[in-house]
């Protein structure tokens, strides 16, 4: 090859190279402007200025908002959010890697970049700016179309915020807790199932069932329940909105639990089981028009059998408080006063009980828990063996247990049940035996008044 043919083959290239970027497209070279180009603009620099997200996506408006409290979904109804997943959102935004921009020699139609109309806009919002974001199609190698409002320039941008709007619903950063927040700071529990309700209140730093039926409430058992309140959730979004609740259940609902704090009440809605799962039920938070899908074990924490919050133990006196101890059976009383460390019999000439023996029908009182609870209509004192009277230093009675019986065999068990002016009959294990006799604590026999 001549040397001629060889300058006018570079003179060649040097001119199509020139022509190239005269005319040419400025699209990537596979370098990243990033360190020159922000998508987001100036007026944003950071997630803490966020205060509201605007998101539409197939023909569907979605606006969040922070408030004292976290962020909320306020558009198209109030719902809390994660705000970890929405703060990530405009993370996100603000990282996104910029590796070309058109300018005005680039001749380029949104309608094929997918971007008239976007196929979504993400609007954030500071008090005092907002900026909106237009996706359209995805490219090659994780390249995506973007436009920043409908004026600008079109951008070839790293596809990381297309993912986070596009792959995944905006129900999905939704805190599907049922009592988020929920605490010590309850007040008043009442579950209704089927039209059946039990309510808990709050006396103090106890618990009290006042209805069905009023009685103690098992402190453990109850403290329990609050934190299954506290940690159930939805495990996924099944539909906003509903045109017939009533089709999940939801209305009436098959089961409503209120839980009451100083903030106010909320009230989950617990529906139909779903079909084809394990237990798994239809769920909604009054207010909250979404349907979410409540798993079996949550189903069974909260709406487990009610008699298990009922305290279990005879009476919720303290030993040390009982100063005198009445015991009346077959019409007769044996009465025992404490006196220092002893316990004297005062209707047997002061003689002197057994201590240990106190002490092991104190503890069967107050410590003994019942295997199995009954809740009885009618007091069945055709079962009643004696009455257990408890009273303070006065002599005043701070609390009465009834003990009953069962039929020996062949005709029952021959178990013992404790009541406590309640209703409720706790059964005690089986081999359980009650000093009630003056010899089973050691007196003399005698006549007592």
């Amino acid at each position: 090859m001549r040397v001629s043919q060889i300058l006018w083959m570079w003179v060649v290239a040097l001119l199509l190279g020139v022509a190239a970027w005269q005319w040419g497209p400025s699209w990537t070279s596979g370098q990243s402007n990033v360190q020159t180009i922000s998508f987001v603009g100036s007026d944003l620099s950071h997630v803490a200025e966020v205060t509201a997200l605007v998101l539409e996506r197939d023909g569907e408006h979605w606006r969040f908002e922070r408030e004292a409290d976290g962020w909320w979904q306020v558009e198209p109804f109030q719902h809390r959010m994660h705000a970890d997943l929405l703060m990530n959102l405009a993370a996100v935004a603000l990282e996104i890697e910029v590796f070309d921009v058109a300018d005005d020699r680039v001749d380029v139609d949104p309608a094929r970049l997918g971007l008239d109309p976007p196929l979504a806009a993400l609007t954030l919002s500071t008090p005092d700016t907002s900026t909106t974001l237009h996706l359209g199609r995805r490219g090659l190698a994780g390249r995506a179309w973007a436009k920043r409002g409908h004026e600008g320039p079109v951008f070839v941008v790293d596809s990381t915020l297309h993912d986070a709007l596009l792959l995944e619903h905006p129900a999905s950063w939704r805190d599907l807790r049922f009592y988020p927040g929920l605490s010590v700071d309850a007040t008043r529990l009442e579950r209704t199932v089927q039209g059946e309700s039990m309510v808990l209140e709050r006396q103090g730093r106890d618990w009290q069932i006042t209805a069905p039926i009023n009685t103690r409430a098992d402190a453990e058992a109850t403290s329990e329940h609050l934190v299954a309140l506290a940690s159930a959730s939805g495990e996924t979004v099944l539909m906003d909105q509903p045109d017939d609740p009533a089709a999940f259940g939801l209305d009436p609902a098959v089961a409503r639990i209120e839980v009451t704090t100083v903030d106010g009440t909320r009230t989950l809605l617990v529906g139909d089981v779903i079909a084809g799962s394990d237990q798994a039920r239809y769920a909604m938070v009054e207010g909250a028009p979404s349907v979410v899908r409540m798993g079996a074990r949550d189903v069974a924490r909260l709406l487990g059998d009610p008699m298990g919050l009922v305290e279990r133990s005879g009476t919720d006196v303290t030993p040390m408080d009982v100063h005198q101890i009445t015991i009346a059976q077959d019409g007769k009383q044996l009465v025992l006063e404490r006196s220092l460390d002893r316990w004297l019999a005062g209707d047997l000439d002061g003689a002197v009980a057994s201590t240990d023996v106190v002490d092991s029908l104190l503890g069967l009182l107050t410590q003994s828990l019942a295997t199995e609870l009954l809740l009885v209509k009618q007091y069945p004192s055709d079962l009643e063996v004696a009455v257990i009277t408890l009273s303070d230093r006065k002599g005043g009675p701070i609390d009465t247990v009834r003990l009953l019986r069962e039929l020996p065999p062949p005709d029952g068990q021959g178990r013992w049940a404790m009541e406590n002016g309640d209703g409720v009959l706790r059964v005690l294990p089986e081999g359980t035996q009650w000093p009630l006799s003056p010899e089973s604590f050691g007196l003399l026999t005698g006549s007592t008044r």
